[in-house]
């Protein structure tokens, strides 16, 4: 599917409330991809356990996804893992190192 429309269907299933429950796997699907459903997957989990809709394990395994997608990607992975960290908030902590290690990236663009 079109990145574009991966990103609006993960908002809208953030949008369901409790009836995202099932749809969980597919957010944590999107967290593998190669674009900005990274990030709007991440923000959709969050929001999601924010509301007790998920359990706290569910930012808490995106976060660990997301923290394999900082070394090794191409610049633009590693944003969108970035920014979607940020989305998991507290979730995100135990991967402050890992992310103020990126503060020095000779990529410039992370």
């Amino acid at each position: 599917a079109d990145p574009e429309v991966r990103d609006c269907a993960a908002r809208a299933v953030a949008a369901f409330g409790e009836a995202a429950r099932p749809h969980l796997a597919v957010l944590e699907g999107q967290l593998k991809a190669q674009d900005g459903a990274i990030q709007r997957a991440a923000e959709s989990i969050g929001a999601l356990t924010k509301a007790d809709v998920l359990p706290a394990g569910a930012a808490a395994e995106a976060a660990s996804v997301l923290q394999g997608r900082l070394a090794g990607e191409s610049w633009e992975v590693q944003v969108f893992a970035c920014r979607g960290l940020a989305a998991l908030s507290s979730a995100a902590a135990p991967y402050q190192q890992a992310l103020a290690e990126l503060l020095n990236d000779d990529e410039g663009v992370v």
